[in-house]
């Protein structure tokens, strides 16, 4: 029932929302905060993002939209007044006279969410009859009632308004929907490009340390070469193989710059605070992973129960359901009863009228038939026809989540499985390099084996940083999948 508390609320309610939006929309301010992790990104990205930002402000349309449908119910007072002077008479012609009539009335109602339209009413007048056989004295009439009126046809008992409100909260509940599904999308985008972002820092890092280790070598293989103990050419290829390393370093590290401004871009930190805000790529453990035991049918069942753009459609839908309804009420007659009751009095001075001592009532019908509803006809037939549009859309729907769900858990499985096998394969190059560095210093293996071997070592490394990343992007497009929201973290 729509009382004035929750007419208030829901005002209060879209004033909060408009504020809300608004203060977003113009936070625009200077970052103070300078290290940003993973949940800030998400946070900052989801408040700032336009698509988002609009999103919102036709949530609080819809909340308007609710608040005007429903103010069929509120209580309204009308007053009017009339004053007649005229020369002719009000009975049989010719004859001499007159009649200076004066009125007002008054008449506070509320209709009710079951159709009942109640009213109080007041009713005053003046008569004065001249030349009519009548006293010239003026005759006053009062007169309190209270009134209802009930639609039984078209507007059954309320039930076209109600459906009429129905259909807008309906349409403010898909755009929530809506609008938690566009989160997401936007949330996934971030996550996959924080990730990006943190595989390419964590590649240039592995090469610094391929220039690290190639730069103690060198100057290992000088005192070496000038205790005699080794060839000038094997001072020579190490001091090669770490100008390729340099030279690759400068390029990794120009694409973790781009990477890093790229998110910075996609959460809309503004260009002028690129340089003094810094994003955290460590890989912090937090909340737990999905479970890998989860089948294609779990994930599948999951999905539809809480994917938000189904649940969208599926609101949509009741939306038309309700709309139909309507429209098929809006086929019918409409028929109103009405009826009054009150008391009253009338004398020829005002303070005899105030007793009240006669009754008043009244009952009444009114039938309001339209011979052609081709106009309802119509829009019962597009109501139909958007109905079954919808429908097809969410089968569509279903099927492009079972593929979703199929391919991200396919995803996620392989990505993982390649996890495990570049860790065994780093941590393989790595005592494969250890032992053959301990036979390069017994004199017993060539500069050049080791310096492949230090390649092995540091493309091992890389191949593992991409698994890792490719299983974290795979685990956010599950849970994106699932329709569950982001979650964050992991440590490799």
């Amino acid at each position: 029932m729509y009382t004035h508390s929750m007419s208030l609320a829901r005002f209060i309610g879209i004033c909060s929302a408009i504020c809300s939006l608004t203060l977003a929309t113009h936070s625009d301010q200077p970052f103070m905060q300078k290290l940003l992790s993973l949940d800030d990104c998400l946070k900052i990205g989801i408040e700032r993002n336009s698509t988002l930002q609009i999103m919102e402000i036709n949530l609080a349309s819809s909340l308007a939209d609710i608040q005007i449908a429903s103010s069929i119910y509120d209580s309204r007072l009308q007053l009017n007044g009339t004053w007649q002077d005229s020369e002719l008479p009000p009975g049989s012609f010719p004859s001499d006279g007159g009649v200076e009539r004066g009125q007002f009335g008054g008449r506070l109602y509320r209709g009710l969410p079951i159709g009942v339209q109640v009213g109080l009413e007041v009713d005053v007048q003046r008569n004065l009859f001249e030349g009519m056989g009548f006293p010239a004295n003026p005759a006053w009439r009062t007169a309190v009632g209270i009134t209802l009126k009930v639609p039984v046809w078209k507007n059954a008992f309320g039930a076209t308004d109600r459906a009429f409100i129905e259909s807008f909260r309906r349409r403010q509940l898909s755009r929530q929907f809506e609008f938690a599904r566009s989160r997401e999308l936007v949330g996934a985008q971030i996550v996959q490009q924080y990730w990006n972002a943190a595989a390419a820092r964590k590649v240039a890092e592995s090469q610094g340390l391929l220039v690290e280790r190639l730069s103690l070598l060198l100057d290992d293989n000088r005192k070496k070469a000038e205790e005699g103990l080794l060839d000038e050419s094997a001072v020579l290829a190490v001091d090669a193989a770490l100008a390729l390393a340099e030279v690759d370093r400068v390029t990794l590290l120009n694409d973790v710059a781009f990477q890093d401004e790229k998110l910075k871009d996609l959460i809309n930190i503004p260009a002028r605070d690129w340089d003094v805000v810094f994003i955290d790529y460590g890989f912090e453990p937090s909340l737990p992973g999905i479970s890998h035991d989860l089948g294609f049918m779990d994930v599948y069942e999951q999905a539809l129960r809480d994917r938000a753009d189904l649940e969208a459609i599926k609101s949509e839908i009741a939306r038309l359901d309700t709309l139909i309804r309507m429209r098929r009420l809006d086929n019918r007659a409409d028929v109103e009863l009405s009826g009054s009751i009150g008391r009253g009095d009338s004398d020829t001075r005002w303070n005899e009228t105030l007793d009240f001592d006669k009754n008043l009532w009244s009952l009444g019908v009114a039938v309001d038939l339209s011979l052609d509803r081709s106009d309802t006809a119509g829009r019962l037939a597009q109501a139909y026809l958007e109905r079954e549009a919808l429908r097809v859309e969410m089968e569509s729907l279903e099927r492009t989540i079972a593929l979703e769900c199929r391919s991200s858990v396919r995803e996620v499985d392989i990505s993982r499985r390649l996890l495990q096998a570049t860790r065994r394969a780093l941590d393989a190059q790595e005592r494969k390099l250890a032992l053959e560095t301990q036979r390069f210093d017994r004199g017993q293996s060539a500069i050049q084996v080791l310096i492949d071997y230090e390649n092995d070592r540091d493309l091992a490394a890389r191949d593992h940083q991409r698994a890792w990343t490719t299983y974290k992007q795979a685990e956010a497009l599950l849970r994106l999948a699932l329709g569950e929201g982001l979650r964050m973290g992991g440590s490799p």
